[in-house]
């Protein structure tokens, strides 16, 4: 499938494929992030498995080029949107999360 999916595809010209989403997503941004200026604050959920665990090996990235203007701020056993997750893996959005990544946020933002 990923053959497919790659093959012949240039993410950044072909806007008609519908893998260009899958394609996409799987360019590290590291490199980008590392050159940015502007403070970053990072928030995720570490049940997001997708997009956790390239947020989890930030931090080495950053430390390892000397950057510093960053918070991350993992979301224990939350999703993509900052919802609760069970142990089962069931989302639970009764049970959200947003409130306290804005309030980290803005706790973050002003100390700087």
């Amino acid at each position: 499938m990923w053959k497919s999916y790659c093959k012949g595809i240039n993410p950044a010209v072909d806007t008609s494929d519908g893998a260009k989403t899958w394609t996409s997503f799987t360019v590290p941004l590291w490199d980008d992030l590392i050159r940015l200026k502007t403070p970053l604050f990072i928030a995720y959920g570490t049940e997001d498995l997708e997009s956790a665990e390239s947020c989890e090996l930030l931090p080495v990235y950053f430390e390892k080029a000397g950057k510093t203007n960053y918070r991350m701020m993992p979301m224990v056993s939350c999703g993509h949107n900052f919802e609760e997750i069970s142990p089962e893996g069931i989302s639970d959005y009764e049970k959200m999360h947003w409130d306290d990544v804005m309030n980290g946020f803005v706790e973050w933002f002003d100390k700087l």
